[in-house]
This record gives C-alpha cells, sequence and structure tokens, in this order.
C-alpha cells in the first residue's frame, strides 16, 4: 500500500500543471474575446464611416436644395419686384394719359366756346348789320316816297305851266286875229 501514499510534491506539481493549464485556456479565451471585440469595433466603425459618408452626402443634397430654393425665392422676388415696377410704370402712364386727355378735352371745350362766342358775335354783328340795311332801305323808301311826290308836284306845275303858256298863245292869236280883221 506504500504506492497508493500520494507524494505531496507531486500533487503540488499536479495542481501547478492544471493551474497553468486552466491560465492557459483562460489568456486563449481572453484572446479570443478580445479578437471578436476588435473585429466588432472594426465592423462598427466600418459601420459609422459608411454613416457619416451616408449623412454628408444628404447634408450635400439638403445643400444643394437650399440654394436651388434660395435661387427660386430670388427670382420669384425678381419677378415680383418686376412685375411691381411695370405696374408702377402703367399706373403712371394711365395717370399721365388720363392728364392729357383732360388737358385735350379742356382744349377742344375752349375752342368749342370760343366758336361758339364768335358765331354768336357773327350772329349779332349780322343782325346789327341787317337792321342798319333796313334802317337805309327805309330811309331810302322815305326819301323815295318824297322824290316822287315831289316829281309829281313838279310835273303838276309844268302842266300848269304849259296851260298857261297855251292860254296865253290863245288870247294873243285871237288878239292878233282880231287885229287882222
Amino acid at each position: 500500500g506504500a504506492e497508493n501514499v500520494t507524494d505531496p510534491a507531486d500533487v503540488a506539481l499536479q495542481h501547478a500543471l492544471q493551474q497553468e493549464q486552466t491560465q492557459e485556456q483562460e489568456q486563449e479565451q481572453e484572446q479570443e474575446e478580445n479578437n471578436r471585440l476588435v473585429q466588432e469595433l472594426d465592423r462598427e466603425r466600418n459601420r459609422m464611416q459608411q454613416l457619416a459618408e451616408r449623412l454628408q452626402s444628404v447634408v450635400i443634397e439638403q445643400e444643394s436644395r437650399v440654394a436651388e430654393i434660395r435661387r427660386q425665392v430670388a427670382q420669384r422676388n425678381a419677378h415680383a419686384e418686376r412685375m411691381e415696377a411695370q405696374r408702377q410704370q402703367a399706373a403712371r402712364m394711365a395717370e399721365e394719359r388720363q392728364r392729357r386727355d383732360a388737358e385735350e378735352l379742356a382744349a377742344m371745350l375752349d375752342a368749342e366756346q370760343e366758336r361758339q362766342d364768335a358765331a354768336l358775335m357773327t350772329v349779332d354783328r349780322r343782325d346789327a348789320e341787317e337792321h342798319a340795311a333796313r334802317m337805309r332801305f327805309e330811309r331810302l323808301q322815305r326819301g323815295a316816297v318824297l322824290l316822287e311826290v315831289g316829281e309829281e308836284e313838279e310835273r303838276m306845275a309844268a302842266e300848269r305851266r304849259q296851260q298857261t303858256v297855251a292860254v296865253v298863245e290863245e288870247h294873243e292869236r285871237r288878239a292878233a286875229e282880231e287885229l287882222a280883221a
């Protein structure tokens, strides 16, 4: 039974070997775990990098969209300003046209008034001339009547003179006849 007795040194050695083996296994496991973690970290880093790239492309896209929107807004504003300027110009032109029309109308009304005044003056002058002519005519008529009356009187006087001459001549002839007889 002496072989059965285990040597404490053997036991210690056995124990030390077991411990070493266990440590090695643990180290291997730890190494594997580390490797796994490193790979996972690499994958994660790749994923993050891809995300960053995607995000950057999104940002670039957004920025270009913002720039496009700004351009459109500026374009719309410029268009609105142009339209407003055109509207103001049209309003100014319309005012100017109305003013000119009003002036032309006023000038036409003035001219018409002048024409009517002139026509009235002409009518008045014609009336005055006709009246004067009528008066002259009436005076002439009266003169002619007076003249006629004068002529008639003169004619009758001439007849009377002739009769007187005839009577005197007759009387002289008779006297001469009587003297001859």
